[in-house]
């Protein structure tokens, strides 16, 4: 405090306790100043002068002018191409006369239409303004698939209470019978899973008899190699002892 001005103690005040300037202060000259600027500029905008705020409007020649010279780019364009192709000077002039034809035909159909759409003004009387809506309504009805004449038939349905009473009833039943319908598709898949598991236990089954009948086939296979070849050895030792019986016959 200085002067039995500012606060007595700092404390819980959030500052440091010295006295400091009103930033929110406003003087009456820079109040009289301001409202003298406000009302020289309101003036200004009253009598359209420099501080007036003016919509420019496009320039309809600017943009024909525009649109005529990307025409003419379009068709340098097109003389460079045809020039660098090594085409003749009666190919490129023909070429860019066709070019610059459609161009200007097509800028004049573009006109046409923004002068025709212009001429051909909404009907904004009520009965025009209803007659859209509800021909909005009408396309909105087509894209969600609501019939427009069960619309118009139901209308006011919901303060009837039998018929409120009927439509629960009937959306419970059709519930129900939707939970009957999954309850039975459910049924069937598990009968289908089943009949899949016991198709598959029988091919594994047929699979492992397979694989058993090609593995006996083996073993009897080598059994059968291994004995022709020991009667193959004892065959030969019969031989052998037939030939050692004659050599000593002969020799006696």
């Amino acid at each position: 405090m200085r002067n039995g001005v500012g606060l007595a103690s700092a404390r819980g005040s959030g500052t440091s306790g010295y006295v400091q300037t009103n930033k929110f202060h406003r003087d009456a000259s820079r109040l009289t100043r301001d409202a003298k600027t406000n009302e020289g500029w309101r003036a200004r905008d009253r009598d359209g002068g420099a501080g007036a705020t003016t919509t420019r409007r496009p320039s309809a020649a600017i943009l024909e002018h525009n649109a005529l010279r990307a025409i003419e780019v379009a068709c340098a364009e097109l003389e460079e191409r045809m020039a660098s192709e090594g085409a003749s000077e009666g190919a490129i002039e023909a070429a860019i006369e066709k070019t610059r034809r459609d161009g200007r035909d097509a800028l004049r159909r573009r006109r046409e239409t923004a002068t025709k759409a212009k001429s051909e003004a909404r009907d904004e009387s009520t009965h025009g303004v209803m007659q859209r809506k509800e021909e909005e309504m009408e396309r909105l009805a087509r894209a969600f698939g609501v019939d427009k004449r069960e619309r118009d038939a139901r209308e006011g349905d919901a303060f009837d209470r039998e018929l409120q009473q009927t439509l629960r009833e009937e959306k419970r039943a059709a519930r129900e019978e939707e939970e009957r319908r999954r309850a039975r598709e459910r049924r069937r898949a598990e009968k289908r899973e089943k009949k899949a598991k016991k198709r598959a236990k029988k091919r594994e089954k047929r699979e492992r008899k397979e694989r058993e009948r090609r593995e006996k086939s083996k073993r009897r296979g080598e059994r059968e190699a291994e004995d022709a070849k020991r009667n193959a050895a004892r065959f030969r030792e019969e031989l052998d002892v037939v030939d050692a019986e004659i050599k000593r016959r002969a020799r006696g």
